[in-house]
């Protein structure tokens, strides 16, 4: 199993989505405070800029999580297949 490529481990991933709050995309937290400021200069609630980023980080969690239990999977298979070989 490859996990690089259009399959691999960036495949679907969140990247901060249209909202571009930073999540993903390497921008950090001096890229989360100026898109704040600019999304509630704009009439934007700072509440609603708020929930959508924590929606955002709640989908980056689950893919990270859904990763962690493949991998997991695949190396307990692989400790599986070396234990029956003894």
């Amino acid at each position: 199993m490859r996990l690089d490529g259009p399959q691999g481990p960036s495949a679907g991933m969140p990247t901060g989505g249209s909202s571009g709050t930073g999540i993903g995309d390497g921008g950090g937290f001096s890229a989360l405070t100026e898109r704040l400021g600019k999304e509630t200069a704009s009439g934007r609630s700072e509440t609603r800029f708020y929930l959508e980023l924590q929606k955002e980080i709640q989908a980056e969690s689950r893919y990270f999580q859904t990763v962690s239990n493949i991998l997991k999977a695949r190396h307990d298979s692989a400790m599986a297949a070396i234990r029956n070989l003894k």
